[in-house]
């Protein structure tokens, strides 16, 4: 199974300070709440949201999910 993380961040993941990691995780994490905040108001606003502007939120989401999980996972990985 290859991963769909390019290998840059995933060396930096595995062989980079812990500190730098944890930084990287806590910008993912604030990016990625403001986009997942950013598509539910548009949803329940009275007016019907662009289609557009949904689809780029969640093509925004996405990846950011991906890479903070990987972020989580390498901080339990590291605590074990």
């Amino acid at each position: 199974m290859t991963p769909s993380v390019p290998p840059p961040v995933l060396d930096f993941l595995h062989g980079g300070d812990p500190a730098a990691s944890r930084s990287v995780g806590v910008i993912v994490l604030g990016v990625l709440l403001v986009a997942l905040v950013a598509r539910v108001l548009l949803e329940s606003a009275m007016v019907f949201p662009r289609r557009e502007t949904v689809r780029l939120l969640d093509l925004v989401a996405a990846p950011l999910l991906v890479v903070f999980v990987l972020v989580v996972l390498e901080r339990f990985r590291d605590l074990s």
